[in-house]
């Protein structure tokens, strides 16, 4: 349970079919986020009383993404309003690998999606674990996606609500553990998840969704990379395809493939980014419109 309407939503359905529901919140300690507050806190301590102290003393609050202490807090109240029990895991040191991953993937001029190594590692690989330490035969998630048995085994398919589809940050779980989750709201469209919501009377119903990085709660991708890496931020040379120099920039690792907003040069025509190279720090780009063959 994320604290976010599609887990909420989750566990009351699988709890009106009859299931044995336990909340579970992944407590990540996500560095970037707004506010240290001492966790004495007595507000706080009720959120935070389930989850392993192995680094007492202090907590972290954030403001968007998901997964902060705000957002236990919610998924809290559900569980209270659907009468589960609840428990607050302390994956902060399982967390800091997928950190760790996504500023290599910049720093080797790749850009990294962490939602999917979090699903991967995390969601359906170590809480699935946690589970099975509880005498729990299924992990269950808010994602839109679904599965089904095809030709025997069981297989990962897309939500039914396309454009809120998120079986493409699922891909990667392993195969084995398809026949472990259960995706209660990817036969559900968005506004049917929120409509059931109201309808059960779920605090959640109406809360937006997350939509940034949830260790990046400023959106400063660049800045995140660089107090982790400061020796990516040196200047670089942006060129054209014939390798001509054009202008210069802060760091390969600023740039995305397919760019074409806030590249730093003006040429009189718009332009795009094709290529990095994070060996030589150069950065590769053509006019719009041009053909491109990687």
């Amino acid at each position: 349970m994320s604290g976010g309407v599609d887990s909420s939503v989750a566990a009351a359905t699988l709890l009106r079919q009859g299931c044995e529901v336990i909340g579970v919140f992944m407590r990540l300690g996500s560095p970037g986020e707004t506010l240290d507050t001492p966790i004495a806190d007595d507000a706080l301590r009720g959120v935070c009383n389930a989850e392993a102290q192995d680094q007492p003393g202090r907590i972290k609050i954030g403001k968007q993404g998901c997964c902060s202490i705000n957002d236990a807090a919610d998924a809290r109240l559900v569980a209270a309003e659907l009468g589960i029990p609840f428990y607050v895991v302390n994956f902060k040191k399982e967390f800091g690998r997928i950190i760790d991953y996504f500023v290599g993937e910049y720093a080797q001029g790749r850009t990294p999606n962490p939602c999917v190594r979090c699903n991967d590692w995390l969601k359906f690989g170590r809480l699935h674990e946690y589970a099975h330490s509880m005498g729990a035969g299924f992990v269950a998630s808010g994602h839109h996606a679904r599965v089904a048995v095809r030709d025997g085994s069981p297989a990962l398919l897309r939500g039914v609500d396309e454009p809120k589809d998120q079986s493409y940050v699922l891909f990667g779980a392993p195969r084995g553990r398809l026949a472990e989750m259960l995706l209660p709201v990817g036969e559900m469209t968005k506004d049917e998840v929120r409509d059931k919501a109201e309808e059960l009377g779920l605090p959640t119903f109406d809360k937006p969704d997350s939509q940034e990085i949830c260790f990046v709660p400023d959106n400063d991708y660049a800045g995140l990379v660089e107090r982790r890496r400061p020796e990516l931020a040196r200047k670089g040379r942006i060129i054209d395809e014939s390798g001509a120099p054009l202008g210069e920039h802060a760091g390969q690792h600023r740039f995305t493939i397919g760019q074409r907003r806030g590249v730093g040069v003006a040429l009189g025509h718009p332009i795009f980014v094709v290529g990095k190279d994070p060996e030589t720090n150069t950065v590769t780009v053509l006019p719009s419109g041009s053909r491109c063959v990687t």
